[in-house]
């Protein structure tokens, strides 16, 4: 949450950036572990970091089309906070990292809900399987928008535009299947 006071990351004290959730996603105590679900706010400004998603991962933006309660399963206790609506309307939710890349993925992430913007490498990574993109968008205007190596991804992008480096995409031994609905590439 952009906008937030600090916190430890759980519902009711949210980590005000991605830089300070990174620093706690390393799985050691009750810190953010393989598996675990990441929310992200939308905010009136870009989140300006690099995320980089452990094994079964899944990066879930306040642009979602379904409800959190049915992305994750998840049936929040009487006694607890109430999981965040999601807003396709308002503000987007969006990673902006234009001294580095964007969203890192590896074995069994989930991508949903959310833009990234100028990166220099949008969505990234290698030597991975099961990866699943929907409900997002990568709107990059000086970089890669998608940087894959050796993996398997299913994905379907609202918008996949790419303006800036020397490829629109770098996709090398990749499987699986990559759709837009609307985007341009060049570069």
């Amino acid at each position: 949450n952009n906008a937030g006071a600090a916190g430890d990351g759980r519902l009711h004290k949210t980590f005000n950036s991605i830089r300070v959730f990174q620093r706690k996603n390393n799985g050691a105590g009750n810190n953010s572990a393989s598996g675990d679900y990441i929310f992200l706010y939308e905010s009136p400004t870009p989140y300006d970091s690099s995320i980089y998603l452990q094994a079964s991962q899944k990066l879930i933006g306040q642009d979602a089309t379904a409800s959190l309660a049915s992305i994750t399963g998840y049936t929040v206790p009487s006694y607890s906070a109430a999981l965040p609506i999601m807003n396709t309307g308002g503000n987007t939710t969006q990673i902006s990292y234009v001294s580095g890349p964007g969203v890192g993925v590896s074995t069994n992430c989930t991508v949903r809900g959310l833009t990234i913007g100028n990166c220099t490498s949008a969505l990234y990574g290698s030597s991975f399987t099961g990866v699943t993109v929907s409900d997002a968008s990568i709107i990059n205007n000086i970089g890669i928008a998608l940087s894959l190596t050796s993996c398997t991804i299913n994905a379907n992008f609202n918008t996949l535009t790419s303006g800036g480096g020397n490829f629109g995409l770098s996709l090398t031994s990749v499987n699986g299947s990559i759709t837009a609905t609307t985007g341009s590439l060049s570069g």
